[in-house]
């Protein structure tokens, strides 16, 4: 049985293959959607434009459960130990 060997990327502190080019880059980079370009707001910059919302379902007036999901937890059944 011949084992192929890969050499690892650098600067990870797990092992994980090099690849070249990184995954990520772009074929054509003067053609890269702005969508995937960094954005510096504030001095902080993120390396591309996806984000996602916080999905907290608690109202931010008081850190208590929203109706829905009271009436959700009150139609469970009860669990007997």
């Amino acid at each position: 049985m011949s084992r192929t060997a890969s050499k690892p990327a650098q600067n990870v502190p797990y092992y994980t293959p090099a690849q070249e080019p990184p995954a990520g880059t772009p074929y054509n980079p003067a053609e890269t959607p702005t969508l995937f370009t960094p954005l510096t707001i504030r001095g902080v910059t993120l390396n591309h434009r996806l984000t996602v919302s916080p999905m907290c379902m608690y109202s931010e007036s008081a850190p208590l459960p929203l109706g829905h999901l009271v009436i959700r937890r009150g139609s469970q059944p009860r669990q007997e130990s």
